[in-house]
């Protein structure tokens, strides 16, 4: 038993440190650890593969499916000229993307929320001049606390309520943590606006660099006795190559 307990307090050490490195994918380097702790015996199959059949999980997997389709079929872009707008200030600018993020976190997801927010943002700010460094981490941070008002409005959420009803309790219900998500979501709201103005990141991204950002430079090496040796770009067949 205490060989088991040293083998995955270093199997958890490992997993964290490659995970922080970003050298691999989260999910090779989750299921890999799954795999280890399933193939040592730790875990039996049953226990391993429990979190497979976690009703939060799948509630969470079908919202992004939702979202998808509210991206692919124009919806967000709709959505976002209508509650983005055109505001003439930075901090009215803040107001009207930190409202409807933190609405729209609680009633589908924050993770969701925030993939389908950020090109938006990023198409909003260079349209309007603004930097995306300064609504991008605020945009993070409100989809964060919006999630904590509802059952479905962050991950975490889900699995815990998952977790309660395996063990046999009752859950929580749809919006049984209201009473302390909301009141949080209002102070960081406030605090986005007033102090976090003063410290949000004041930089140039790659988005506001270029006028179009499928355009790319690319360079190349051409060793000695290659037949394009020699050539122009346009004589190689490499200039206005299709995509």
């Amino acid at each position: 038993m205490l060989t088991d307990i040293w083998i995955v307090a270093t199997l958890l050490t490992c997993t964290l440190m490659l995970l922080a490195s970003n050298r691999y994918s989260a999910d090779i380097v989750l299921v890999s650890a799954l795999g280890f702790l399933l193939i040592s015996g730790i875990l039996s199959p049953e226990e391993g593969l429990i979190g497979f059949s976690n009703t939060g999980m799948f509630t969470i997997a079908i919202l992004y499916m939702v979202v998808a389709g509210l991206r692919e079929t124009g919806t967000v872009a709709w959505l976002s000229r209508i509650m983005l707008g055109k505001p003439q200030s930075q901090s009215m600018a803040l107001i009207r993307l930190l409202i409807p993020a933190a609405t729209m976190s609680a009633v589908i997801n924050n993770s969701p929320v925030v993939a389908m927010f950020t090109t938006a943002v990023q198409d909003w700010c260079k349209r309007s001049g603004f930097k995306a460094s300064r609504f991008l981490l605020p945009l993070s941070y409100i989809s964060i606390l919006g999630g904590t008002c509802t059952l479905i409005g962050t991950s975490t959420n889900l699995v815990i309520d998952g977790l309660m009803r395996q063990s046999g309790f009752a859950g929580f219900s749809l919006f049984e943590l209201s009473a302390v998500g909301v009141p949080i979501t209002l102070v960081g709201c406030l605090y986005l606006l007033t102090i976090g103005q003063k410290i949000l990141p004041d930089k140039v991204g790659a988005i506001e660099q270029f006028k179009n950002t499928r355009e790319y430079l690319l360079e190349m090496y051409v060793e000695a006795g290659c037949e394009l040796a020699g050539q122009s770009v346009a004589d190689a067949g490499l200039r206005n190559l299709p995509g």
